[in-house]
């Protein structure tokens, strides 16, 4: 008896892995920009819209928003008025504490946190205090004087490398605080509380909608970059690449501006006059004023270190 399958027509061999990168038991390369573009989205997906930490019992967790941006600025403006590194130190340990006794896990805190932005500026504040830019006696010589001539040397100073770690820790707590909120409370508890601590209506309706628009423009992006990818056989030129890319950021830009016509259309159905409303006025209690009387506690603690 014949197998009816014997006359269905078989796939191609780029279809069906034979040959390329397939054959070699290798995985095909992802490129630079759809790499990038999946990061992106696993970053805002996995991090904000699914609120992990915000969900799960805690310190921060069981503080009131409004007390925590109120803490969390105070002890931002003193980061970026200080000019003591060991008050800088120890007030970057305090993100550390805070997270630990908030369930956020430290590694991956010190991680996305220290090694990203504050690291970066580590490095150029280090490259901009040196002896190309500013002079003094020297502390830590890279290139000593007179093996090009006349060049004085690399050299770095003592008040140089402390005006750099000074910039990178202040680049570092404001950071962490920032990240701490975020992760710590959801979204719309955020802009309430910036609602109910007078912020101008305009200002917390772009907020709340801006936060919403980078899930959908991540998506989006997401969706349009995978399609290309699957329509696309074989490698194309740089030219093209960079066309498509192009063209694919305008489409972009128009469904976003379409998408948010649309939005702005269903809110005025829905009764919306530009006042955000909460459906619950809440009240700080004493965990919020013990929160604040810590902080308030920290902050003279951080005054006094010298």
């Amino acid at each position: 008896m014949n197998n009816p399958r014997q006359n269905e027509p078989a796939l191609p061999a780029w279809m069906n892995g034979a040959g390329g990168a397939a054959s070699s038991g290798r995985p095909a390369k992802m490129g630079f920009l759809r790499r990038t573009m999946r990061n992106i989205s696993s970053v805002f997906e996995n991090d904000l819209y699914s609120e992990t930490y915000a969900s799960k019992p805690g310190l921060l967790q069981s503080v009131d928003p409004r007390a925590k941006i109120a803490a969390f600025l105070c002890l931002m403006i003193f980061s970026g008025c200080t000019q003591s590194l060991a008050a800088l130190t120890v007030l970057a340990a305090a993100p550390l504490f805070y997270g630990a006794a908030s369930g956020i896990r430290l590694k991956d805190f010190f991680r996305r946190v220290w090694l990203t932005v504050p690291l970066l500026v580590l490095v150029f504040s280090l490259f901009g205090t040196s002896s190309l830019f500013l002079g003094g006696k020297p502390l830590v010589t890279l290139i000593p004087p007179g093996v090009f001539g006349t060049w004085s040397g690399l050299f770095f100073t003592a008040p140089g490398i402390a005006a750099a770690f000074r910039i990178a820790l202040r680049t570092g707590v404001s950071i962490s605080f920032a990240v701490l909120l975020l992760m710590t409370a959801r979204w719309r508890q955020i802009t309430a509380a910036f609602a109910s601590m007078r912020l101008p209506q305009t200002a917390v309706a772009v907020l709340d909608m801006a936060y919403r628009y980078i899930f959908f423009l991540s998506e989006a992006a997401r969706e349009m970059f995978e399609a290309r990818f699957l329509r696309t056989v074989g490698k194309i030129p740089t030219s093209e690449s960079r066309r498509r890319t192009g063209s694919s950021v305008a489409i972009l830009f128009l469904k976003s501006h379409a998408a948010g016509e649309e939005v702005y259309d269903a809110m005025r159905c829905r009764g919306y006059s530009g006042n955000f409303r909460r459906l619950r006025n809440s009240r700080l209690g004493t965990a919020d004023f013990i929160f604040l009387l810590f902080n308030l506690i920290l902050l003279i603690f951080l005054s006094l270190i010298r």
